[in-house]
């Protein structure tokens, strides 16, 4: 229940690369550059997605493009606990890395003291956090349910943001030592989510799709308040390492009523995960 070792390169390179590439540019070129290469890459994908990316569902199987319908379907989602404890569960989690992601400019070069072109350090790191999370989920994939599986991911990112925390509250952040927890805490996210995932879209089976997209509305609006709060949490290493305690708390808090709300709902209509 997870992304095949195949497709990882693909979701993986991004989060290294994407950061160098900006921080190059921004040496060479001005902030302004950043922008300019955005809207062509943007223009670029939506080319590619156009002419490379057929429709694949039958159709008889695809859904009627009508608003009363898709209001009821999306109210139907939206009023789900399973789908919406899941889709929480998903955003909190992602909040604890994505803080670091938004917070990368003052952390590496004020906490760490290096420069634009080093971002490397950090998302490196980052992007083998995702490739190993991956293989792990793979290889538990039909041998070990969904929900446990997002519960050892949850105790690993747990594990690695109290670690954090210590670490910052001993020493002063250095390299390569600042990164080791949030490897750690890539690591158990990548192991959670893919198994997440698969449970929100489970609870809509014959609307997938839509599933996938009120998950992804609900990740977007985390991530979105994120960017407003995380300037107040960057000032110190151990302010950021303290938030991602909390969220790490926070996630794995929603995960345990997920799994009650799990519970409840395979009394009353069991199903398969």
């Amino acid at each position: 229940a997870s992304t095949s070792p195949e497709s990882i390169p693909a979701s993986a390179i991004a989060p290294a690369v994407a950061p160098v590439v900006g921080g190059w540019l921004h040496h060479f070129f001005g902030w302004h550059s950043v922008f300019a290469f955005m809207a062509l890459y943007t223009v670029a994908v939506f080319v590619s997605i156009y002419w490379l990316l057929p429709e694949t569902l039958p159709p008889e199987r695809r859904q009627p493009f009508h608003p009363r319908f898709l209001a009821r379907s999306y109210r139907a989602a939206l009023m789900n606990p399973v789908f919406m404890l899941t889709c929480l569960t998903i955003t909190i989690s992602f909040a604890g890395l994505f803080l670091y992601v938004l917070s990368a400019p003052v952390f590496m070069m004020q906490h760490l003291g290096v420069s634009e072109t080093d971002f490397l350090w950090l998302f490196g790191p980052l992007t083998l956090g995702i490739i190993g999370g991956n293989l792990l989920s793979s290889r538990l994939a039909g041998r070990v349910s969904l929900l446990r599986t997002a519960a050892y991911g949850a105790a690993l990112m747990l594990l690695s943001a109290a670690a954090n925390v210590l670490l910052n509250s001993l020493v002063p952040p250095s390299l390569p030592w600042a990164i080791i927890p949030l490897f750690g805490y890539m690591l158990g996210m990548a192991l959670a989510l893919p198994s997440l995932t698969i449970r929100a879209v489970d609870c809509f089976p014959h609307q997938r799709g839509l599933a996938a997209s009120c998950q992804s509305f609900i990740q977007s609006s985390g991530s979105s308040l994120m960017s407003a709060l995380v300037p107040l949490l960057w000032g110190t290493s151990l302010r950021l390492s303290l938030a991602q305690l909390g969220l790490a708390l926070a996630s794995a808090l929603v995960l345990f009523l997920l799994v009650l709300a799990h519970r409840k709902d395979q009394a009353r209509n069991p199903i398969s995960s």
